[in-house]
């Protein structure tokens, strides 16, 4: 491991920087060094997350179902044998775990919603999507379904799965689960409860391989890589990655410190992605609001607002937006006839500015439009 050439100070060091705001050469130079997520006990691997991958892949699976009509048709009852119950899946070595309870239990009715309504309204519907009507919508070239008032459902299923469970087990669910866990060697494994559930959060993150050709990652690990792609940002997969590094070692050190700093960072920083890339794509929306060319950005928009409500603020332990202002920012996108009434004023003044007001101090920069990275009117 690279990782034991370093101290626990330096550790602990690296487990509290905020990207956004940092420069020191010394601390990237630290981060660029954690690279590797390999762990040993007698010179066999004690890294597991089997179990994540499974669970990303079914939700994956569900997901590329509820993006576009099948033949013969698909059911509600397909995807809740898939969902509900760890059936039915096309490769066989997906059943068994049941994705729905590593959903948060709050936003079950949601996502009953998202897919009862794409199969039964708008999957059914034989109507070119317009105000009030479901149906589907062709431009460049491109096919996307939308409800009666404008939303993709599947993009709101994707979106809103990286808040409601990849986030939500990893800094709400395991990383306090993994404070009070047993750090001795479980028997007949070659791991302990505490490394087993940093493993797990790891999986969540990263548990499908960039290399798999046959599923892709749509959840947290994939806008977490995207959002590199923003200047403010950049540094931010860098600083969880060597967390998720840290932590793990800080375990096997028996070293609370450094595990504490570790959890703090993780919970930050990807509390982060959901806030970044909701307002990215609401920003992306504001040029065509009101008109369907919007609508796809205003869908995935709507699934990271969703996802709101599971970030995590370690200077409160609580979220940094509660589940009654997360449904006034759904509110104000389904009001009326949905995305064909919303103006842009809706999406800067009533949405943009209240969330980035939000998490401002957090996220490390200015202003709105150093997280947009494009002018704000």
């Amino acid at each position: 491991m690279k990782i034991t050439k370093l101290t626990l100070a330096v550790l602990v060091a690296v487990g509290v920087m905020f990207t956004s705001c940092s420069s020191d050469d010394k601390i990237e130079e630290i981060v660029d060094k954690l690279t590797e997520y390999k762990f040993t006990r007698d010179g066999v691997s004690t890294v597991d997350y089997s179990e994540q991958t499974i669970l990303l892949k079914q939700a994956f699976e569900i997901g590329a179902k509820l993006s576009a009509p099948e033949d013969p048709a698909i059911t509600v009852d397909d995807i809740n044998n898939r969902f509900k119950e760890g059936t039915n899946f096309s490769d066989s070595s997906l059943n068994g775990s049941k994705l729905v309870e590593f959903v948060a239990t709050s936003s079950h009715t949601d996502f009953d919603t998202y897919i009862s309504g794409q199969i039964n309204d708008v999957f059914a519907s034989s109507e070119t999507a317009s105000e009030g009507v479901a149906g589907s919508y062709t431009s460049n070239g491109k096919t996307r379904y939308f409800n009666e008032k404008g939303l993709e459902y599947s993009q709101a299923y994707y979106k809103g799965l990286i808040g409601a469970f990849t986030l939500d087990q990893i800094v709400n669910v395991i990383l306090s689960d993994v404070k009070t866990a047993s750090n001795t060697v479980i028997e007949g494994k070659n791991y302990t409860e505490q490394e087993h559930l940093w493993d797990q959060a790891y999986g969540f993150l990263y548990g499908i391989s960039e290399d798999d050709t046959t599923y892709s990652d749509r959840f947290l690990g994939h806008y977490l890589e995207e959002i590199q792609g923003q200047e403010n940002f950049k540094k931010v997969k860098s600083v969880v990655d060597a967390a998720l590094i840290s932590g793990r070692q800080a375990i096997v050190a028996n070293n609370e410190t450094a595990l504490d700093a570790a959890i703090n960072t993780l919970r930050t920083q990807l509390s982060i992605v959901p806030v970044v890339r909701g307002l990215y794509y609401l920003q992306n929306a504001r040029a065509t609001a009101g008109d369907k060319e919007s609508f796809h950005a205003l869908s995935e928009g709507y699934g990271f607002i969703h996802s709101l409500q599971y970030t995590y603020n370690v200077a409160t332990n609580k979220p940094y937006f509660t589940a009654q202002e997360v449904a006034s920012y759904i509110a104000i996108l389904e009001e009326g006839n949905g995305f064909y009434d919303l103006t842009t004023d809706d999406l800067v003044t009533d949405l943009m500015t209240p969330i980035y007001d939000k998490i401002a101090g957090d996220l490390g920069v200015s202003t709105l439009a150093d997280v947009v990275e494009k002018a704000v009117e």
